[in-house]
């Protein structure tokens, strides 16, 4: 029943979001790819979150949707993972590229608990069981000559603002003030609820909203277009809520006033 509801949700959507572009005087072929990158990103999307425990395997899965990805950009942690329902929410084009907020109801193989109730069917023989999750995620899809490339998904709060695009090269080392923002944000980010956590660290103009409910466990990198004046930061870690844990490469846009930095926006891989 939920999966046919999402079907029926992401039709609408599309639909609509179809329409908006139709009123515009936009051509049929701008239609169609308005909607093949929302579809696009939601298989990716499924892919990304089904994980069988076999790294070659879903490594070989997700290169379908960009060659360029690699084992240990793209392998997660934690336990086997399925998707049994998912559905695009919303679609924006930002300077070209799609936004696509793609929400995924997923069931992860895990021990049982006690405390933990899991319906009969779901459960196996050794002593694990069908635990459901559900998580909203944005892709970044951009088309050319009528082929997609993709992002990474980031997991987001559906309420969160779009985000802009940068074509720059991050290869040098954070500062330790980077460092220290960008940690301290990311970790409040996707660990709270509360507005006011935030708003310590971006600007006035960015109403971005935190996720909430997720762990950062661990920060792998932080590099920056520049150490001496960053303009764009780039932040891989790990996340996790519950048995969940995924990779996350995400960009932070960062503004110096009078001295200190704050986050302007951010954006997925």
């Amino acid at each position: 029943m939920l999966f046919s509801v999402l079907i029926a949700f992401r039709s609408s959507v599309l639909t609509a979001n179809a329409a908006k572009i139709a009123s515009g005087a936009a051509t049929i072929e701008t239609v169609l790819e308005y909607q093949g990158a929302a579809e696009f990103a939601r298989a990716f999307a499924v892919e990304w979150a089904t994980w069988s425990g076999n790294s070659s395997e879903y490594t070989e899965r997700l290169k379908v949707f960009n060659p360029f990805f690699k084992s240990d950009m793209v392998t997660p942690d934690g336990e086997i993972k399925r998707v049994v329902g998912s559905g695009v929410v919303s679609i924006k084009n930002i300077e070209g590229t799609y936004l696509v907020d793609v929400f995924l109801h997923t069931q992860r193989l895990s021990p049982l608990d006690d405390k933990v109730i899991i319906a009969d069917a779901y459960k196996t023989q050794d002593k694990k069981g069908w635990a459901e999750s559900s998580y909203t995620v944005r892709v970044a899809v951009n088309c050319l000559d009528g082929k997609y490339s993709i992002s990474l998904p980031m997991v987001i709060n559906t309420g969160k603002s779009p985000v802009q695009k940068s074509q720059l090269v991050y290869n040098s080392q954070a500062n330790e003030n980077i460092k220290a923002l960008a940690g301290n944000f990311l970790r409040t980010y996707f660990s709270s609820n509360n507005l006011a956590e935030i708003a310590n660290y971006v600007t006035p103009d960015y109403p971005i909203k935190p996720v909430g409910g997720w762990v950062v466990t661990d920060i792998i990198s932080v590099t920056s277009d520049s150490q001496a004046d960053p303009k764009i930061v780039q932040v891989e870690l790990k996340i996790k809520q519950g048995s969940d844990e995924f990779k996350q490469l995400v960009f932070l846009n960062v503004v110096n006033k009078g001295g200190q930095y704050f986050i302007k926006n951010m954006m997925p891989y």
